[in-house]
């Protein structure tokens, strides 16, 4: 049976986005309050593990394209991961001062010369970094609240005993300051915050009045703060 009828979610599938909000919501203002972790200098990618022994693995950015062809160091860490599992997260590459280099990745992102792929992959290791799951050993938990799949998150990670480049984001609730992070080595650094509603569920909805589209994760929003905390640029709120 294929992993379509089998109920699994397989590319293309559409991630949750920001909208704006002018003001950061105050204590107590959202009920279910909210979590806060980082934004990082990254894209935006649904990581897809394969869906039996020896299936491929998948990576989808935010509009859709595959290009795990572009990352073998992700395709061979994949045997770390579950069976059925799909992330959500922030794809990275580090330079060889161990920052994040938004320039590097956007040559990893567009470079399909294999000889070439293999000789940025060693100069430019990538990273994923995980802040929700969608689904898990086959199981769709986007309706779940989102502290439950938080919860999933780092049950997974503990579980499995997940490693770089696999990495867990971390997460603060109900605290005004963003944890700090670094992927265990010096100063990557990250843009800005971001502020998730913990009480609602994600719920799969389309984008139009009608029927529900398979594969969409549309609901409930995130919010991101871009520029520095004491001196924001922008926000794009719950």
């Amino acid at each position: 049976m294929s992993p379509e009828k089998r109920g699994y979610l397989r590319p293309p599938v559409e991630p949750m986005l920001a909208s704006a909000r002018e003001t950061i919501p105050g204590a107590g203002a959202l009920r279910g309050g909210l979590a806060m972790d980082l934004k990082w200098d990254g894209y935006r990618v649904l990581a897809f593990s394969p869906d039996r022994p020896g299936g491929p693995f998948l990576l989808q950015t935010r509009r859709g394209a595959l290009i795990q062809d572009r990352f073998p160091d992700l395709v061979a860490a994949a045997v770390q991961l579950p069976l059925g599992l799909v992330l959500d997260g922030e794809l990275l590459v580090l330079n060889s001062e161990g920052t994040m280099d938004f320039g590097a990745l956007q040559r990893r992102a567009v470079t399909t010369v294999p000889r070439t792929v293999q000789t940025l992959a060693k100069a430019y290791p990538a990273y994923v970094v995980a802040f929700d799951v969608l689904q898990i050993h086959g199981q769709r938990v986007m309706a779940e609240p989102y502290e439950q799949r938080r919860d999933r998150l780092e049950g997974l990670f503990a579980g499995q005993a997940l490693t770089p480049p696999w990495t867990l984001c971390p997460s603060t609730v109900g605290h005004p300051r963003c944890p700090r992070y670094d992927l265990g080595r010096p100063g990557p650094g990250g843009e800005g915050q971001c502020r998730h509603r913990s009480g609602p569920r994600c719920v799969a909805a389309p984008s139009a009045p009608g029927p529900a589209t398979p594969g969409h994760a549309r609901g409930r929003r995130t919010g991101v703060l871009t520029g520095s905390v004491r001196r924001p640029s922008s926000l794009s709120g719950l």
